[in-house]
């Protein structure tokens, strides 16, 4: 079995939204850090609801891994 594993460390710096083009299709929105998230990503991972935008606070730090394996 051939696959690859890809690690993207990502720091949130500014309020705004990250197009999800650019993180396989997952909308990022950044809020400011006295704002409230409407879900959260968790240690195991993230639950996508309903094509809800992941939100993280500036200052937060989100490591991704994306696996594309080859049977």
């Amino acid at each position: 079995m051939d696959g690859s594993i890809c690690k993207a460390v990502l720091e949130a710096k500014y309020p705004g939204l990250v197009d999800g083009k650019f993180l396989y299709g997952i909308p990022i929105r950044v809020k400011a850090p006295y704002e409230e998230l409407v879900n959260e990503v968790k240690r195991i991972g993230y639950i996508r609801d309903r094509e809800s935008e992941m939100q993280i606070r500036v200052g937060d730090t989100l490591i991704v891994y994306i696996s594309n394996s080859i049977a």
